[in-house]
């Protein structure tokens, strides 16, 4: 439940890669959790979806984000600086997306400066 305020926000990382796991007992735990109780359970990589644990957190509101590559990136970093006021040639949006790579947050605070 959560502690003076109405809502808890809990981020599990990682817990589908962990060893040792008990996923049955997870998955009642999640089962049990309050409506007052947001889980947000975060993997870097590509999880093993063959797991109950998978298939249970599947039932459940999900979403995938993967980086963005390629076309998708050089044109994120255009459409960034346009969006910024400013304008770039689409040779150097690829520079400076494979200077940065695919760090969103980083590329955004580059085109700022």
């Amino acid at each position: 439940m959560p502690f003076l305020a109405s809502r808890r926000l809990v981020i599990v990382k990682n817990l589908l890669k962990a060893k040792g796991v008990d996923q049955a007992k997870v998955i009642e735990i999640i089962d049990k959790a309050p409506n007052e109780v947001d889980l947000i359970f975060f993997e870097e990589g590509v999880p093993d979806q063959r797991t109950s644990l998978f298939k249970r957190l599947k039932r459940e509101k999900t979403e995938e984000f993967r980086d963005l590559i390629g076309y998708e990136l050089n044109n994120w970093v255009a459409d960034e600086i346009v969006r910024q006021g400013g304008t770039i040639k689409p040779q150097d949006a690829a520079m400076l997306a494979g200077y940065v790579g695919a760090d969103l947050w980083h590329l955004k605070m580059r085109s700022q400066s």
